[in-house]
């Protein structure tokens, strides 16, 4: 028998059905989000799901050739999942203008190279080198040895996650009220397998053969179960440019202000 059952199965796949049906949700639901909005948060949620369901094959298939190959595909639906959720936070913070979505079109452009670079490693092996069966605990975990496309490939997928930081992270600083709480929401929810992944990406966990940022993705599902009730996730509407410095027209300068930020208020702390 080639498939086996792990103490995340059931996890994974409960997360993976509730995305589903949370996304089939949203696009139905009467909000007040603008089409744009709605169309984005919708392909959110599947993208969610997608990589989801593509790591539980990945862990429940116990042949190395096959959870090899599952693992590519769950590397490749990473992509989607982080570049989707830039371009919903660029709408929430009312980011749409021409440089931002030049810079979308082009991260989906190296989206598409990395992607490329995933699917042709048999022939090049700058993702992985070598990949063997490592036995967890009850069952087989995949381990690999990775090259410096795979390396390449995480620095881009935090890059994203950084712009998305950095636009969250200014429309919490220039925002009050019910504005600033669905931010902060947002925020959270990028920031719980952002911080999960790069535990494990630096080595901080035990559980070198297992992918936390996918296994987080519950305590996402949660979340957004948290904000829908707490914080009127489903009407949210891009933030007004008044809230906003009218001076930040990309992420990338929004990275640099946040940074900015941060440092002025540890030194600040210091000075106390």
């Amino acid at each position: 028998m080639n498939w086996q059952f792990t103490p995340y199965t059931l996890w994974l796949a409960g997360t993976g059905v509730f995305l589903v049906l949370f996304a089939g949700y949203v696009w139905r639901s009467d909000s007040d989000q603008a089409f744009r909005g709605r169309y984005l948060a919708t392909a959110l949620l599947l993208a969610a799901a997608a990589y989801n369901f593509a790591y539980l094959l990945t862990l429940s298939h116990t042949v190395l050739d096959t959870k090899l190959s599952l693992n590519h595909i769950e590397l490749v639906m990473l992509l989607p999942l982080v570049w989707t959720w830039l371009a919903y936070v660029q709408w929430y913070t009312r980011r749409d203008t021409n440089p931002s979505r030049r810079l979308v079109r082009v991260s989906g452009i190296i989206s598409v190279g990395l992607i490329g670079m995933v699917l042709t490693n048999p022939i090049h092996q700058l993702v992985y080198q070598s990949a063997t069966l490592q036995q967890t605990g009850a069952f087989v975990a995949l381990n690999l040895v990775v090259g410096p496309g795979f390396r390449l490939y995480q620095a881009y997928v935090y890059l994203l996650l950084l712009g998305s930081v950095a636009l969250l992270t200014t429309a919490i600083i220039q925002t009050r009220g019910v504005i600033r709480r669905q931010a902060v929401s947002l925020l959270a929810l990028s920031l719980v397998p952002g911080i999960a992944g790069g535990a494990d990406i630096l080595g901080l966990t035990p559980y070198t053969a297992l992918n936390l940022a996918a296994l987080s993705s519950v305590i996402s599902a949660a979340a957004i179960v948290v904000t829908v009730r707490r914080f009127q996730w489903l009407d949210l509407a891009p933030v007004s440019r008044d809230h906003l410095f009218d001076a930040v027209a990309d992420p990338i300068v929004a990275i640099m202000h946040s940074i900015t930020y941060w440092i002025q208020t540890l030194n600040s702390m210091r000075s106390y």
